[in-house]
């Protein structure tokens, strides 16, 4: 969406905003253009199941280019979501893509990328036994 190629650097770039898809927007009443001006507070347990919540701003968009995600998956930043859960850690990130992707090629490049963190990582195809 040429909203998220705007927005992309806003969501990147800071640790206090999130981004919704347009069917969340819909549902949420929320006004366009989506805009860093607007808050919202996301609510969820802990790990240790404390009630919990976060203040974000709302600065960016995206869709998640399948329909039935458009409506359950909003994008919050790794230190906000650890924020909210009472974690210092991550044991997984999923990535997902439109199945027209080359998904061997990417995986070699994501791979080879993921070789300079400074911790061990490992990828897999969700069809992967491991």
């Amino acid at each position: 969406m040429p909203s998220q190629l705007k927005n992309v650097e806003v969501f990147r770039n800071n640790n206090e905003v999130m981004s919704v898809t347009p069917k969340i927007a819909d549902i949420m009443s929320l006004n366009y253009p989506l805009n860093s001006n607007e808050s919202l507070q996301l609510a969820g347990r802990t790990l240790d199941g404390d009630l919990n919540a976060v203040n974000l701003d709302l600065g960016a968009e995206h869709t998640t280019g399948l329909q039935f995600l458009e409506d359950i998956l909003v994008l919050v930043p790794l230190q906000k979501v650890q924020e909210l859960l009472g974690t210092e850690g991550a044991e997984s990130v999923s990535i997902y893509l439109k199945s027209d992707s080359h998904l061997s090629s990417f995986k070699k490049q994501l791979d080879q990328k993921l070789g300079f963190l400074p911790f061990k990582v490992e990828s897999y195809f969700y069809y992967d036994e491991k």
